[in-house]
């Protein structure tokens, strides 16, 4: 209404007559703009109807008991807003921790799945923590980046395709808490994955292409019953090779 000239071209609604691509030489059906003083005089009709009580915002300003009542939902909706974003972030507290708890699904991915794979071929090597690791912590000793180093060399081996890598740490049950089992575990289990991807590429299956290496986090939880007598607090490093 104000300024340069505007040409807009809308395409009518789906289905309609008009609404096929316009052919050679053909017109395009003109719709006239609203004039700048058409508009101020329906601005000016809608205030007077307003300064007179008419419709509901006339109403509003008319009526002091409608504009407290609306003063009070404001307050209430925004009370309610408030609320909300409080409950929603406890709730994304909860279904983060929820994340972490590996029966519930794992940080990663599902324990369940990842480690009971009945068309793939398990290969494994046990390490007890204190033959990878500080005690209690996820710092690699230097023998156990040379334990590391001969597992990195038979994980390569198998190197068939399609093939996943898995390092799982476990804790003893029957020492500290469940929780901090849980996080040290995990923080155990990503620095096996880090040392055998960053310093042997474990990860690599050529010039182009990688294979998934997982890490995970037990925690005191032991979801696959073993006939052997093993460490309760453990690393194990896998390699499942598909079959068929």
């Amino acid at each position: 209404m104000i300024g340069g000239k505007v040409l807009e071209a809308r395409p009518p609604p789906p289905g309609t007559p008009d609404s096929g691509p316009v052919a050679d030489d053909g017109l395009l059906r003109a719709e006239s703009t609203a004039e700048l003083a058409d508009v101020l005089g329906q601005v000016g009709l809608a205030l007077q109807g307003i300064q007179a009580g008419e419709g509901t915002i006339g109403k509003l300003t008319k009526d002091p008991a409608v504009f407290e009542a609306l003063l009070v939902l404001l307050k209430n909706s925004n009370d309610a807003v408030v609320t909300g974003k409080d409950t929603l972030a406890s709730l994304q507290r909860d279904a983060d921790a929820i994340k972490r708890v590996p029966i519930l699904g794992g940080y990663v991915e599902d324990p369940y799945r990842i480690l009971v794979r009945t068309r793939a071929e398990k290969n494994v090597q046990y390490f007890a923590e204190d033959e990878l690791f500080e005690p209690g912590r996820a710092v690699l000793t230097a023998a156990g980046r040379e334990k590391l180093d001969r597992a990195a060399g038979w994980a390569k081996g198998l190197n068939h395709s399609g093939s996943e890598v898995v390092v799982a740490a476990y804790a003893d049950p029957k020492k500290g808490d469940p929780r901090s089992a849980l996080e040290t575990t995990r923080q155990q289990s990503e620095a096996v994955v880090d040392y055998l991807k960053g310093q042997h590429g474990v990860q690599k299956m050529g010039w182009w292409s990688s294979r998934k290496v997982t890490p995970l986090g037990m925690g005191t939880q032991s979801l696959v019953q073993n006939d052997q007598k093993l460490p309760p607090a453990r690393v194990e490093v896998m390699v499942f090779v598909p079959q068929g």
